[in-house]
């Protein structure tokens, strides 16, 4: 796999030692000044103009947050100085991982783990010259869902470009699409044949939801006096399971309250 970045020879050991010793700003999100909620989507490695850094993506949520910027994200960055890795230590360790003796290897590992896991943050954003954000405390045992993102993030959705030949294959098998792939087929091929398939399932399932909607036209009217806050404040009220998606409209929002429950809770 490896990071995709050219690390310092001694980067690790000067870590090791100034962790042993002692227990940057990019964002695609505009942020007053406070403290704020995210969770992890990635840690990758980056060649800055300024040399390797790590960099932890986190996308925000939270009731302090506007609805229009819910799931929007910002990106905290670790630099491999030998007076700044301590840092990069600090929030690993902070998340639950052992850098007692962290190495490429290792911190490759973390960052599968990171990829599977819902780890929530909270984190403060400061505003001055430049906008800085930084790690404050990690929310053990809180989830995407009750930071209103856990619909956004669970994303089954795969990168066919990633797959080889014998991957695409597999793929086909594990989801089974009716496609007989052929010798003579590039891998650009299946991977063509693969999305036309998955978009047939898909069409099916519009199509589904449509009726379902058309079904539901005439019932629920105690809800369209109810907006988007409202109908949200009814499903806590409520204690329904329904769990809303930014991308819903109010009535999607409507439908959904009607599915989680015969008739009205309250």
């Amino acid at each position: 796999m490896g990071l995709g970045i050219k690390i310092p020879k001694n980067a690790f050991k000067k870590g090791n030692e100034s962790y042993a010793d002692d227990d940057g700003a990019f964002n695609n999100l505009d942020l007053e000044q406070g403290t704020y909620l995210g969770v992890i989507k990635s840690l990758k490695g980056v060649d800055a103009s300024n040399g390797p850094q790590m960099v932890f993506e986190i996308a925000v949520g939270g009731d302090n947050l506007d609805e229009k910027d819910m799931g929007g994200t910002i990106s905290i960055w670790y630099s491999f100085e030998e007076d700044r890795i301590k840092h990069l230590y600090r929030i690993l360790n902070k998340l639950g991982f052992d850098v007692d003796d962290l190495s490429e290897k290792v911190l490759e590992g973390i960052i599968k783990e990171i990829d599977k896991g819902d780890y929530i943050i909270k984190f403060k954003c400061k505003v001055g010259e430049y906008t800085n954000y930084n790690f404050d405390k990690y929310m053990d045992g809180m989830t995407s869902e009750e930071i209103g993102l856990g619909d956004e993030d669970d994303d089954d959705s795969v990168d066919l470009e990633d797959m080889d030949r014998k991957a695409l294959k597999a793929f086909i098998k594990e989801n089974d699409l009716s496609i007989k792939v052929k010798k003579s087929w590039s891998e650009k091929q299946i991977r063509e044949e693969i999305a036309g398939a998955v978009g047939d399932d898909d069409d099916e399932e519009e199509e589904e939801e449509d009726d379902e909607e058309e079904e539901d036209d005439t019932v629920g009217d105690h809800l369209l006096t109810l907006d988007r806050k409202e109908l949200k404040a009814y499903i806590k009220k409520g204690k329904l399971t329904v769990k809303v998606k930014k991308s819903w409209s109010d009535d999607q929002i409507r439908k959904a309250i009607l599915e989680d429950a015969n008739e009205p809770p309250f």
